[in-house]
């Protein structure tokens, strides 16, 4: 018995292939910076050839990433319960394939390792490099809509470009917006979708799928083999064309000389090569849009002179819309449009400085008063400060009533407690999701767990949500959702889902549950010693309660159900994105709230 118990122990203390392999790599100093200042001695091959990683350099990175992953990523136990991935073989996997490959450009590098992380299936885990790279597009922008991949946005000034240049007078028509593609270099087009799949860091299937589709046309991994797309294109009318469309790419990036070299030996033009024209008046170069145009989900469902938009103060986007509809006596509602949680401060349509929650909370109270239903709009949300969606609640909450909220924990680490004994108050936090009630309560209970050896701190509960309207928001709420609705807005989704708050019309959310807290120079963000790789790593946990009653305090190992990462908030009706949608700029969707709100 002494004998197989020294046994398993000396077992157990062996170290795995990948620990052998990393254990011979040393993190050097950085040998080949991403970004040189570009010059025409560049061009020179032999010195392209000195971006390249080593195989041992590109060994030692592996074996950094797989080190941060284990020691800091917060979901490491729980995607084996959700997705059944055994996080150490899985990235030990990673590194024994590394070690394989003797020769290998950064480019072939860098997918290799996206596709390694893509195995978590986590929204919020994606890989980036430490600078832009150059972004590949075709002349027409793709989607899944209703279970084909189909054109939904263009690129006009290319289009023009290709039909002038190859006598081409109907180009345009043959790409109209909703025409299917089915073939890809002569495979069918589910199959590239099951293929590019891998590469998509998603929490649920439908987002990969969807996202899988975007990148058939637009990426920045994966580059084309060469300059030219064979398409067959199905028609409204049923008939087929085949057409070679050109890759072009962005001139973001271009500096990245060893990428942007691979795809100039491909015959791959910049946009900055095509988008200039010369002007002979001025004798000058001057630039053109290679905008696009057609359908976009985060566009307005309503277009009237009702309608206002409010920007981000600091990034200039459009953060919420809103807006009263009047179609007839019986059938009137207010519209409301968040695009993000990430927004403090804005501005107003009169250009004025406003407060993003002010603003939510004051078209509520509008609507109450005139007793106008609502259509909250969540199809096109990136999340962002995810103390927002308890804070939005409390504004739907109706009156004499309380909603259910948040539930969070951390993974019990030295990187956690760092974190958290850097953070003074809700808004130090990155993701911000915690009060100062909630962030205390992490902080007691990361390290009491740290002391008793546990893997993860007590789940802390948010406290019931009062509403913040003195009246209350009493009228009827439809909410339209999609897998876009990610991080704050999976809580949003959620919140009103437990809640039993409203009928919720769509597919469902993105499914997230983990995301990233920081404080300073304390952050989620991982950098190799290379200066390679630069990308955030989860690192904490959220979810929503499923019903009245929780205490304050929960172990983890009891209530980690209650995690929301790949679990997305479900539809109570369905309905995704037509053909029809994307020539009537998304009108179904009202069309379907209207049946709901008003029996119709």
């Amino acid at each position: 018995m002494l004998i197989l118990s020294l046994f398993i122990t000396t077992l157990l203390a062996q170290p795995t292939y990948a620990q052998s392999l990393c254990a011979r790599t040393s993190s050097a100093e950085p040998k080949n910076p991403l970004v040189h200042n570009a010059s025409l001695g560049f061009n020179d091959p032999k010195i392209l050839d000195l971006f390249s990683l080593s195989q041992e350099e590109r060994l030692d990175i592996s074996c950094q990433i797989r080190e941060a992953i284990l020691n800091r990523y917060s979901l490491v136990g729980l995607k084996q319960e959700r997705i059944g991935l055994d996080m150490q073989k899985h990235l030990d996997s990673c590194v024994a394939k590394e070690a394989k490959i003797t020769k290998s450009s950064r480019l072939q590098f860098s997918d290799r390792i996206r596709s390694c992380i893509a195995k978590l299936q986590d929204t919020h885990f994606g890989i980036g490099l430490y600078t832009q790279v150059p972004t590949v597009t075709l002349p027409i922008l793709l989607a899944r809509v209703q279970g084909k991949v189909v054109i939904v946005r263009k690129l006009p000034k290319l289009i023009s470009l290709i039909e002038a240049r190859d006598g081409i007078s109907n180009l345009d028509k043959e790409l109209e917006i909703g025409n299917e593609i089915v073939q890809i270099e002569g495979v069918d087009t589910q199959v590239w979708l099951e293929s590019m799949s891998d590469y998509v860091d998603g929490s649920s299937l439908e987002y990969r799928l969807d996202m899988a589709a975007y990148y058939l046309a637009r990426r920045n991994f994966l580059y084309p083999k060469k300059n030219l797309a064979k398409l067959k294109i199905k028609k409204s009318n049923g008939k087929t064309v085949d057409l070679l469309l050109p890759w072009t790419s962005t001139k973001e990036g271009q500096n990245v000389l060893d990428f942007a070299q691979d795809l100039k030996n491909k015959g791959i033009p910049s946009h900055e090569e095509i988008a200039l024209e010369y002007d002979s008046q001025t004798r000058k170069w001057k630039g053109s849009s290679i905008a696009s145009e057609g359908y976009r989900p985060w566009d307005s469902l309503v277009s009237n002179n009702t309608l206002q938009e409010f920007t981000d103060k600091e990034e200039g986007g459009v953060a919420l819309r809103t807006a009263e509809v009047l179609e007839s006596r019986k059938v009137a509602y207010c519209y409301m449009q968040l695009l993000t949680f990430s927004t403090y401060y804005m501005k107003a349509p009169d250009k004025s400085d406003t407060n993003f929650l002010d603003e939510i909370k004051n078209f509520a109270e509008n609507c109450e008063k005139k007793e106008l239903p609502m259509v909250l709009d969540l199809r096109s949300n990136g999340g962002g400060n995810a103390s927002f969606p308890s804070e939005v609640m409390k504004i739907l909450t109706k009156k004499d009533q309380k909603s259910l909220g948040i539930v969070t924990t951390y993974r019990a680490n030295r990187h956690s407690l760092w974190l958290l004994s850097q953070a003074e108050s809700a808004t130090d936090l990155g993701a911000r999701i915690l009060n100062n009630e909630l962030f205390s309560m992490n902080a007691e209970y990361l390290a009491e767990a740290m002391k008793s050896g546990k893997a993860y701190a007590d789940i802390s509960f948010e406290n019931p949500i009062e509403p913040a309207l003195d009246s209350g928001f009493n009228q009827d709420l439809v909410v339209l959702l999609t897998p876009d609705c990610i991080s704050a807005c999976d809580m949003m989704s959620a919140l009103i889902k437990q809640n039993k708050r409203g009928t919720i019309i769509g597919t469902h959310s993105n499914g997230t549950g983990a995301g990233f807290s920081r404080r300073g120079e304390l952050s989620a963000l991982f950098s190799d010693s290379y200066q390679f790789f630069r990308f955030s790593i989860p690192n904490f946990l959220f979810g929503f309660q499923d019903k009245e009653g929780y205490p304050e305090r929960g172990l983890y190992s009891a209530h980690k159900g209650l995690i929301g990462e790949n679990k997305p908030t479900q539809a109570d009706v369905k309905y995704e994105t037509t053909l029809e949608d994307l020539k009537s700029k998304g009108s179904g969707w009202l069309t379907e709230s209207k049946k709901i709100l008003f029996k119709q």
